[in-house]
C-alpha cells in the first residue's frame, strides 16, 4: 500500500517499497539538479522535531542516498544536509540525526564518496562533523531517537516530566526538551 508521513511504521523497508518513493526517485532521476536541489531542500524542511512525519522523510532522504544511480544525488543529499549543519546552533533535531545516520552507518560508504575529498575546505568540514557526530550523544536526543523509531512521540525529560510531542532543542541556556 501506500504510506506517508502519518503512519507509524516507517522502516526502510516500508519507504523504500511504496508509491510516494517510486515519486521522489522519478523526481532525483528526472529533474536538473536545481530542481533536485528544491526537492531535497522541501524533504531537509520536513526534519524537524522527534515524530513519525520527521522519521519518514529521514528515511526518504536516506533512501534517495542509498538508491541514487549515480554520484550527483548523492553530493546533493550531502550538501542540503550541511548548508543546515554549518549554520548556528541549535540545529533541527531531523536534520542531526539523518546526517549522523548518514556518517556513521557503514551500508551508507559516506566516506567513500568521492566528492567527500574534492577539496581541504570539505575534507575539514566533513573531519569536523564526523568527529562531533562520533561523541557520544547527549541523553535527551538518545532519548528521544528512542521515542521515535517506537512510534511513540512522548519523550520524557531528565526531570521525569513526559511531554507529548517534544522537539529536542540543544544549545546555551537551553532545556533539553520543548513542548510545542
Amino acid at each position: 500500500g501506500v504510506i506517508g508521513p502519518g503512519d507509524s511504521s516507517t522502516s526502510h523497508a516500508l519507504v523504500r517499497d511504496n508509491a510516494s518513493m517510486d515519486v521522489y526517485e522519478a523526481l532525483m532521476a528526472n529533474l536538473d539538479a536545481e530542481g533536485r536541489h528544491y526537492v531535497l531542500n522541501a524533504i531537509a524542511n520536513q526534519l524537524r522535531f522527534p515524530n513519525n512525519h520527521t522519521q519518514y522523510f529521514s528515511r526518504v532522504m536516506l533512501s534517495l542516498f542509498a538508491n541514487a544511480k549515480g554520484v550527483f544525488v548523492k553530493e546533493q543529499v550531502t550538501r542540503v544536509l550541511l548548508e543546515r549543519l554549518i549554520v548556528h546552533k541549535p540545529h533541527p533535531w531531523g536534520i542531526l540525526v539523518t546526517a549522523i545516520e548518514l556518517i556513521r552507518n557503514p551500508k551508507y560508504e559516506f566516506a567513500q564518496q568521492p566528492f567527500t575529498t574534492c577539496a581541504p575546505e570539505i575534507v575539514e568540514l566533513l573531519d569536523s562533523l564526523t568527529r562531533s557526530c562520533m561523541m557520544r550523544p547527549n541523553a535527551a536526543v538518545t532519548e528521544a531517537r528512542a521515542t521515535l523509531s517506537a512510534g511513540n512521540n512522548d519523550v520524557h525529560r531528565n526531570d521525569g516530566v513526559k511531554v507529548h510531542n517534544a522537539q529536542v532543542v540543544q544549545g546555551p541556556g537551553r532545556n533539553n526538551t520543548r513542548q510545542l
